[in-house]
């Protein structure tokens, strides 16, 4: 939780990525920055995403579960964001009051020939990869075995939804959480974001990698922010305009899809997971700001929280 006193700050946020814990590769988290200026003193509550790895614990701050099995697939990586209603990272309420995310990238799906999922991005997260092994396909579905016929490119969550999934049974990504299969161990998960990126799969015929979420910034031209009539995930309602509810908006805001090499690097910050940033640009009275999980849920089994104040 941060307390920010009247003045104008610069504000950025890095979504987490996903990749092996020996760093040898992986997707990207989305990268967004923006000013914004504060007549009242306000409270923002800031969520940090967890890197995507091998397990099959839920990633913090809308990704999902990855594999049971080592070097397989990995799980989607969790957004950053900049929130005005505390709560589990998952709730809606919570969500819906976002007013700066930075998308997550999607799970990787072949570590042994370096296939990664789709990088976090702007206004649309990167879709997956989809590599089919053709014979082995129309053997298995000739055969009947189940799940064995799917051969969808994972998609990048958007401003209105989430990415399409790479099979019929995964647990649809959704506003603010990624795409996963519902059943079995190898599971290359889609990305969160503003919406998340659809899940993938990893089977003998067929690989395809999670997709990245999607970013949004309060203000900037494409976002399309929700409306404050939204009542829960299956009852959401667009604006068509780029400016949140609350009126908080930010001027000057970029976007960058992870893997820009434009991107700036957060100090201090464990690789691939999310990061904040905050400098102050004008005169300011008093300055407080705590760091603590005063969000985590009884789903939440891990908090990265890395944010930097510059004057």
């Amino acid at each position: 939780m941060g307390l920010l006193t009247p003045g104008e700050y610069k504000i950025e946020l890095w979504g987490a990525g996903s990749g092996f814990p020996d760093h040898s590769y992986g997707s990207y988290g989305a990268y967004v920055r923006g000013t914004i200026s504060l007549s009242t003193p306000s409270v923002f509550y800031i969520y940090l995403g967890q890197r995507g790895t091998e397990s099959t614990n839920i990633t913090f701050n809308g990704g999902t579960p990855g594999s049971l099995y080592m070097r397989t697939t990995t799980a989607g990586g969790g957004s950053s964001d900049i929130r005005l209603v505390p709560g589990d990272w998952n709730s809606f309420e919570s969500l819906k009051s976002r007013i700066m995310v930075a998308g997550a990238g999607g799970g990787c799906c072949d570590h042994y020939n370096n296939i990664t999922g789709g990088s976090g991005g702007g206004l649309k997260g990167e879709d997956g990869i989809l590599t089919i092994n053709s014979p082995c396909l129309k053997k298995e579905c000739d055969d009947k075995i189940e799940n064995s016929c799917f051969n969808t490119i994972p998609t990048g969550g958007n401003q209105t939804n989430g990415g399409i999934d790479a099979i019929w049974n995964n647990i649809s990504s959704k506003f603010g959480i990624g795409g996963y299969v519902n059943k079995g161990l190898t599971r290359p998960s889609g990305g969160s974001g503003y919406y998340g990126g659809g899940g993938g799969v990893s089977s003998n015929c067929v690989i395809s990698c999670g997709a990245g979420g999607s970013s949004f910034v309060s203000g900037l031209t494409g976002c399309d922010a929700i409306n404050e009539s939204s009542t829960g995930f299956d009852s959401i309602f667009h604006t068509h305009q780029p400016i949140h509810y609350s009126g908080y908006t930010f001027t000057d805001a970029i976007m960058l899809n992870g893997g820009n090499p434009e991107i700036p690097q957060p100090e201090n910050t464990i690789f691939y997971d999310g990061a904040c940033q905050i400098t102050i640009l004008s005169d300011f009275t008093s300055f407080l700001k705590t760091c603590h999980p005063s969000f985590t849920s009884t789903q939440t089994f891990f908090l990265t929280f890395a944010i930097f104040i510059q004057t």
